[in-house]
């Protein structure tokens, strides 16, 4: 049995090509993330803001089953043609990702 313990990740970016980047890039992603056992848990491009700004066309939260499979995933062939997908159709200097681990009580 693992002891692995899930990650989320969070990336939020600046679609440049709203109108390629469903049918270009999120859809593809989805059925690797279905492929694979990756839960989008959270998307949209105009979440309630309660506290600061937020200059992003577009967040999502995905839940990997452990920093391996986060690892494994964004450093894959498979993903490689869809990271580029994705920085032709966004800002790049604007995308931050970021990759939390599971909340565990202190014990």
């Amino acid at each position: 049995m693992s002891d692995q313990k899930p990650v989320y990740a969070i990336v939020q970016m600046n679609v440049t090509d709203p109108e390629r980047f469903m049918p270009e890039y999120a859809m593809p992603l989805l059925q690797q993330f279905m492929n694979l056992g990756i839960e989008p848990l959270a998307a949209t491009p105009k979440p309630d803001v309660i506290e600061g700004e937020y200059d992003r066309s577009n967040t999502v939260i995905i839940k990997f089953p452990s920093r391996e499979a986060f690892d494994d995933w964004y450093a894959s062939d498979a993903y490689a043609p869809l990271k580029a997908k994705r920085a032709d159709l966004s800002d790049q200097a604007s995308t931050v990702m970021l990759v939390l681990p599971a909340f565990e009580i202190p014990a």
